[in-house]
């Protein structure tokens, strides 16, 4: 094993607990204004202080102090040490805290935000469990069409579906899977009108959508089997966030939808009754993921929220058709990159 001091700073010797000690020392002496009042804050000797903090001076070869008889201010290269001292300072006190968290029983409100049609059709099937296993955490669940700010909107973990993952520095992601669109129309539609053979038919057949632009034109993107993307522009005689609507007119014969495929395939429960069209024609899968600020200072009952959602969400959406749930009543939210498995939003 290699020498560990070949990488310290030439006169530096290798960093020990007693270091590490020694950088606290020097940051409460600063910061309490003197030895004598850190001293008594720490509970240990006045002169114990003394010789730790010039011991550090003499270590690093610089004088970190500016001593007299009224006063103790810290020197130009004292200032600059004290940044880093404070630092490893909170960030011991926060692995204290980190620990502690581990031995207590979650507990309090957690706020989560959803896409409307995650929190109706899918969140139903996860957070019961949830419940059950923290009985002492309260969820106030956000369901929203529109992009919310954790920040902002005082939101601890917000769910999203998108065609691609959001970077963003200040926030942190955990993908939980993916999920699909499928066209679909009723066998008593396709006994009316016929099955389109192409994307190009949909131009012809009645639609039922999410959205549409105040033209009351909506665009259907599908890829072929080699990849290759078609947008598919067509009039939508019902436009509506709710899903259970689209469903049920769809499944009553009013038209042809793009629809969550696991969703709609177990209200169809085996029946036959709604069929996949244009099987060799797929729309973007969204991946479904959470997000949330840092988890330095996140209290326990946020951890275990993600921690659960990252278990029983992604083996929702990873269980075929045959193992999913049956979903209540659901409605699918505001999309930004469309089409994905369950509209886009926050």
């Amino acid at each position: 094993m290699p020498d560990s001091a070949e990488h310290d700073l030439p006169g530096l010797r290798p960093t020990s607990l007693r270091d590490l000690n020694d950088l606290y020392y020097f940051a409460r002496v600063v910061d309490d204004g003197g030895f004598s009042a850190a001293a008594r804050a720490l509970e240990v000797s006045k002169s114990h202080l003394s010789r730790r903090v010039a011991a550090l001076e003499q270590r690093l070869g610089l004088r970190l102090l500016q001593r007299s008889t009224r006063k103790l201010i810290p020197t130009e290269a004292g200032e600059r040490y004290l940044g880093y001292c404070r630092i490893i300072a909170e960030t011991a006190q926060e692995a204290d805290e980190a620990m502690l968290d581990l031995l207590a029983e979650p507990t309090g409100p957690v706020t989560l935000s959803a896409p409307i049609g995650l929190a109706q059709a899918v969140l139903p099937v996860v957070l019961p469990g949830f419940l059950r296993a923290y009985p002492k955490v309260t969820l106030r669940v956000h369901a929203t069409a529109t992009i919310v700010d954790l920040f902002q909107d005082r939101v601890d973990i917000a769910l999203r579906v998108r065609e691609k993952v959001e970077e963003d520095a200040n926030v942190i992601v955990r993908r939980y899977g993916v999920s699909e669109l499928s066209l679909v129309a009723s066998r008593d539609y396709i006994a009316r009108c016929g099955a389109p053979t192409s994307p190009s038919d949909l131009r012809d057949h009645t639609t039922v959508s999410w959205d549409a632009a105040s033209t009351g034109a909506d665009t259907w993107r599908l890829y072929d089997p080699s990849g290759q993307a078609l947008d598919v522009v067509h009039y939508p005689r019902l436009v509506c966030a709710e899903f259970q609507a689209l469903l049920e007119s769809v499944r009553s014969g009013e038209g042809i939808g793009l629809l969550p495929h696991k969703l709609w395939r177990r209200v169809d429960n085996g029946s036959g009754n709604l069929v996949p069209l244009l099987p060799d024609w797929r729309a973007p899968e969204g991946i479904v993921y959470g997000a949330y600020a840092s988890r330095r200072g996140m209290v326990p009952a946020v951890r275990v929220l993600i921690d659960y959602l990252a278990e029983h969400l992604t083996a929702l959406l990873q269980s075929s058709d045959q193992e999913m749930p049956d979903p209540p009543h659901v409605a699918l939210g505001e999309r930004r990159v469309r089409p994905v498995a369950i509209p886009m939003s926050d």
